[in-house]
């Protein structure tokens, strides 16, 4: 008897606490605990304690998990915290190999890769992705990798979302100031693609939230615009970057300062950065726990430096931004030890009043002295 019956796949604690947070998501209506014990082959027990240990996760992503007596377990939370937590799962969970293809189901995932097609419609995903290429755009062609293929998964949740009448809102003054920007012209642009290819209609606040991602997105390199939602000039951003470089280590602060190279890599990366912030949207950074290992001292640094971003605006910088932030100063670190252990050739030239053989005299000395 027991040989007939399907055997659950086995799987780890953190395996199963993964594919539960991708179970509640799916699921838009209250299960009992009964349904996912059932579901993982585990006893209630075990998938209570699980339900505390990834109750952070989602009140990371504003979401809470709630467990009443006789009720169940069910989401609550804003959509825009909802879709929010599904775009991070799929980014953190999706086969970097996979980028540019959806996954096709259990069948193409290897055994130990979390199966994200049920959050992900393939078909919506890719529809997604040859609808943006017709829309001839600068500003997309600057969008880094990661970036474009978040901007991707947003799409194709907010379409998935709207085709379920599920929409979002936003504050009417916010929505009535990003319109202003000239970024909402590509977000009205994107929206109307969205609009032809799956034959529904945008609202103006799901347009005003494509217009924050385009804001928010990781770029190649960046043009400022006076009428951006969160502009700072270039004087006050270098200002505010050299607070940053005195925080992060007062001893090396001037030469740090000297490196064109971190002052230029910080105003690229700090502009989308504070857009990101300020609509606390999260960023995913693949390297994190390497950087933490590999770098602690820098890391911790680079924490003391985010603390000026704080202080001027009281936006909150997660560990995911302060990994990013550690690259640049940790590569500007390393440049500097690199610059001291070479060995620097100066030519200089001897001009004396005296004569061309005073000054060949004090050329070989200055030869011998150095």
């Amino acid at each position: 008897a027991l040989l007939s019956e399907d055997e659950p796949e086995p799987m780890d604690k953190e395996s199963r606490r993964k594919r539960l947070i991708l179970e509640i998501l799916k699921n838009q209506d209250v299960q009992k605990l009964y349904y996912y014990s059932n579901l993982f082959k585990v006893s209630e027990g075990t998938i209570s304690n699980d339900m505390d240990a990834i109750a952070d996760w989602f009140r990371e992503n504003d979401l809470e998990l709630s467990r009443r007596q006789g009720y169940g377990v069910a989401l609550e939370g804003t959509e825009e915290a909802y879709r929010r937590a599904l775009s991070q799962f799929i980014y953190e969970n999706i086969s970097r190999e996979e980028h540019w293809e959806a996954p096709a189901g259990p069948d193409r995932k290897p055994a130990d890769e979390i199966d994200i097609s049920p959050l992900l419609d393939a078909k919506i995903f890719n529809q997604v992705i040859s609808a943006l290429k017709t829309i001839p755009s600068k500003k997309l062609e600057r969008f880094t990798e990661s970036s474009w293929f978040m901007f991707v998964i947003y799409l194709s949740i907010a379409a998935e979302r709207i085709i379920r009448q599920k929409t979002i809102s936003m504050e009417p003054d916010v929505t009535a100031k990003l319109k202003a920007t000239e970024d909402y012209v590509l977000a009205d642009t994107v929206a109307d693609m969205l609009e032809n290819s799956f034959r529904f209609k945008i609202c103006d606040e799901e347009r005003a939230y494509i217009c924050i991602h385009i804001k928010s997105a990781k770029q190649k390199y960046i043009d400022k615009n006076p009428d951006d939602d969160f502009y700072i000039n270039h004087y006050e951003l270098i200002r505010m970057i050299y607070r940053m470089i005195d925080r992060f280590d007062p001893e090396l602060a001037q030469e740090l300062k000297m490196d064109e190279v971190l002052l230029s890599g910080l105003i690229t990366h700090l502009d989308p950065t504070l857009i990101r912030l300020k609509h606390n949207m999260v960023i995913q950074n693949n390297m994190l726990e390497q950087i933490r290992t590999m770098y602690p001292d820098i890391f911790e640094k680079s924490k003391n430096a985010a603390q000026v971003i704080r202080e001027s605006y009281g936006f909150t910088v997660p560990d995911a931004e302060i990994g990013y932030l550690a690259t640049h100063f940790g590569a500007a670190v390393i440049r500097m030890k690199e610059r001291k252990l070479r060995r620097k050739v100066v030519t200089i030239g001897v001009v004396c009043a005296s004569g061309i053989g005073i000054s060949y005299l004090m050329s070989s000395r200055i030869k011998n002295t150095f």
